[in-house]
């Protein structure tokens, strides 16, 4: 089956014979087990509404994240927020909503406007630059740019926004009062998340709204639990109007709640350490292999690696009952270009021993009598 209209997004195995997901980007170390305890503990509170104004885990998440209580925002997902936030801005205007979206990116800020009745103008980045956002984006800001979706880490690329020019964007967009959506969903799995997220400036630049989620992180998607933080209370309210009530569902406030009290109580805790020297480990042994393969690896910085290849990846894989991310439907990129998560080394040498096994096998087809790669004669073994 070729990717289609389903795959716009990673983590859609229900119509497949799929073993190994590296589709969606999801933390391998699993939800916390004192959280996933709480959920069997509390599963009775499913009998009544979920506070509405889901108090007690917004003041968790501002304490997690040491902000204001006031300035945070929870949805159905960081999704739900992404929607909102454009349809807020898009009720104060006489004309319609006008948005700059990198790409290429996550497809929901682009459809989050569509549905806002706004006009996304598309700021296509440059595979000569990496795909990085440049200073090249300040002369794309017009007057009349109202809202400017930002992703750190990039969402399929991996690669991190340089911290002055984000600086002078935020200048820039302070100036002209245009909205910035900086989402950081996957930023947790760096290092120095502290330092380098955006909350740090949200008080002197109240057009900002950072977006963050439990889903990849705390390896929760299925419960649908996003966030945000603004220093302006008159824009959240306009976002939280857009919101349906008891958006937050008892399970998400349960498990949020759990999380967000133990990394308070508990600053010794060494599930972020062991998740950050995991990924940053088998991410960069990843990328020397897929490099190895002839793959065109793209630097990572988050839970994934994108790569580019010559050779058509995602049927064969799928097979083999392993699904990847085909980017082809990302603008800006093409046919070829994949996105995998980086899990356990287990599944992640099944990985590479499948598209090395799928490698040779073209190779064989072009080149007869070619000698398979170093490490083929151990590949035999399909996993699907």
């Amino acid at each position: 089956m070729r990717p289609t209209d389903q795959d716009r997004h990673g983590g859609n195995i229900y119509n497949r014979q799929i073993r190994y997901d590296f589709s969606s980007n999801i933390n391998p170390l699993g939800i916390p087990a004192f959280a996933l305890q709480k959920l069997r503990e509390e599963a009775v509170c499913c009998e009544r509404y979920p506070d509405p104004e889901y108090r007690g885990l917004k003041t968790a998440i501002a304490q997690m994240e040491q902000v204001p209580g006031e300035w945070v925002i929870c949805g159905n997902g960081a999704s739900e927020l992404i929607y909102a936030l454009p349809r807020a801005l898009a009720k104060k205007k006489e004309r319609p909503l006008r948005a700059l979206v990198p790409q290429p990116s996550f497809s929901e800020y682009e459809r989050a406007v569509d549905a806002a009745g706004g006009q996304a103008v598309s700021f296509i980045l440059k595979k000569e630059n990496g795909f990085r956002i440049t200073d090249e984006i300040l002369n794309k800001l017009t007057p009349d740019t109202d809202l400017l979706y930002l992703c750190n880490p990039a969402n399929p690329m991996g690669n991190r926004l340089e911290k002055d020019l984000f600086a002078n964007i935020l200048r820039q967009c302070r100036e002209s009062g245009t909205v910035v959506m900086l989402d950081e969903c996957f930023l947790p799995f760096c290092e120095d998340y502290e330092t380098a997220s955006g909350k740090r400036v949200l008080k002197e630049n109240p057009q900002l709204f950072v977006l963050n989620a439990f889903t990849k992180i705390y390896a929760m998607p299925g419960i649908r639990l996003g966030y945000g933080m603004c220093s302006d209370n008159t824009l959240l309210r306009g976002v939280r109007e857009q919101i349906p009530e008891w958006s937050v569902s008892q399970a998400a406030q349960t498990a949020g709640t759990s999380i967000a009290r133990h990394r308070i109580r508990e600053p010794r805790w060494d599930y972020l350490p062991r998740t950050r020297e995991l990924i940053r480990n088998q991410q960069k042994e990843m990328a020397e292999k897929l490099r190895e393969l002839g793959m065109e690896v793209f630097s990572p910085a988050a839970d994934f690696i994108c790569f580019y290849s010559r050779i058509p990846l995602f049927e064969g894989l799928e097979r083999a009952g392993i699904l990847i991310r085909s980017c082809a439907n990302y603008q800006g990129l093409t046919a070829g270009y994949y996105r995998a998560a980086v899990k356990n080394p287990e599944e992640n040498r099944v990985l590479l021993r499948e598209i090395r096994r799928i490698v040779n096998a073209a190779g064989k087809e072009q080149y007869p009598g070619m000698q398979p790669s170093p490490g083929m004669e151990q590949a035999g073994e399909s996993c699907g």
